[in-house]
């Protein structure tokens, strides 16, 4: 049995403890000898989530990457704007401002249909009438505004009769459109994409994209080089030919460089449409269905098909094989052509270019 200590051994032990703390150390073993202990407070790190950067904001009619000022331009409907083909009416004002352009067989000549968007004209024309083949190709477009000169009454009721087209013609806004003293009448009347704009409504929104475009570095797989084409809707002769050095397509109409307000004609895509046209006599382009296509883009040509179940579709472009045909972001001409296309060869494209006519 473990005997108790005595009182002895206790001052002992007490002494001996009292020594031992007062040799060498001080206030810092003393320190020592009474530790303090902060414990570090105890965080649990919030997860980090990386968000993508959004992707810059694109035009939807040209596919082209738009800044600050351009973004609030490109949140408007679209304006659509009849303009004269006629050899009478050359050169025009604003095609080239233009986004998309469709060239429409009329009676016997085409006319072109001019769509802005992501950019604006100071003038445009000579302006010119509507044609039934105009509200089933404006359906593409969401809530557009058109400009338009007149037409005859059954024209006339069936664009008013298309609720989704915002009307500001020369009946109903005759202040946006006057005549120049340069030309004789009917090639010489004139309005502004400023002007037009006015009329847009709140609800009217953004049109779609109409196409698909290329990123930087693609390319579609089943093209091949092709300096050019020939082109003809109804009795109106052209031919598109590529500018390397200025990355363009260039155009020529009626055997003469296509002139504008601008200079030549020029676009980023062409695309070609076998377009069938339901009467000579008043020819209604038929743009539901299905066709042959060519797309030129980038000094390429794209064969394969274009197919549009119904009026609110936009044109599908299917290369042969089933992928999608792509076009360079930019602006785009469609030609819904009514006759054969045919290739220009290249010495052909460059005395073209060299002669620029």
């Amino acid at each position: 049995m473990q005997s108790r200590p005595t009182s002895r051994a206790l001052a002992a032990a007490v002494a001996v403890a009292l020594v031992l703390a007062s040799c060498g150390g001080g206030e810092e073993t003393s320190k020592k000898e009474r530790p303090t202990t902060t414990e570090a407070p105890t965080t649990t790190a919030e997860p980090t989530t990386t968000v993508p950067n959004a992707p810059p904001p694109t035009a939807p009619l040209t596919g082209v990457v738009v800044n600050e000022q351009q973004a609030l331009r490109v949140a408007r409907p679209a304006l659509a704007v009849k303009i004269d083909n006629t050899p009478e009416a050359l050169p025009q004002w604003g095609v080239n401002n233009a986004d998309i352009v469709y060239e429409i067989q009329v009676e016997g000549v085409s006319r072109l249909m001019a769509i802005f968007h992501s950019d604006d004209a100071a003038q445009v024309g000579p302006t010119r009438s509507a044609r039934y083949s105009d509200p089933p190709i404006l359906a593409m477009f969401g809530r557009p505004i058109f400009g338009w000169s007149g037409a005859n009454k059954g024209v006339t009721k069936a664009v008013k009769a298309a609720s989704y087209i915002n009307n500001a013609d020369a009946i109903t806004a005759p202040k946006e459109y006057k005549r120049t003293r340069a030309r004789s009448a009917p090639h010489n009347l004139l309005t502004s994409t400023t002007g037009l704009y006015t009329h847009a409504k709140p609800d009217e929104g953004t049109p779609p994209q109409q196409f698909q475009y290329l990123a930087p570095g693609e390319g579609n797989p089943t093209a091949s080089p092709l300096a050019g084409a020939n082109v003809q809707v109804g009795t109106t002769p052209s031919s598109w030919v590529w500018d390397a050095a200025a990355g363009v397509y260039k155009r020529w109409e009626y055997r003469k460089a296509h002139g504008t307000d601008a200079g030549q004609v020029v676009s980023s895509n062409v695309v070609l449409l076998a377009t069938r046209y339901s009467s000579p006599r008043s020819p209604i382009a038929q743009t539901t269905g299905a066709g042959n296509a060519l797309v030129l883009t980038g000094g390429v040509a794209v064969p394969g098909v274009w197919s549009r179940p119904k009026e609110s579709d936009t044109f599908t472009l299917t290369a042969v094989g089933g992928a999608p045909i792509k076009l360079t972001p930019g602006r785009t001409w469609v030609e819904l052509a009514d006759h054969p296309w045919g290739p220009i060869a290249p010495d052909v494209a460059a005395g073209m270019l060299a002669g620029g006519k």
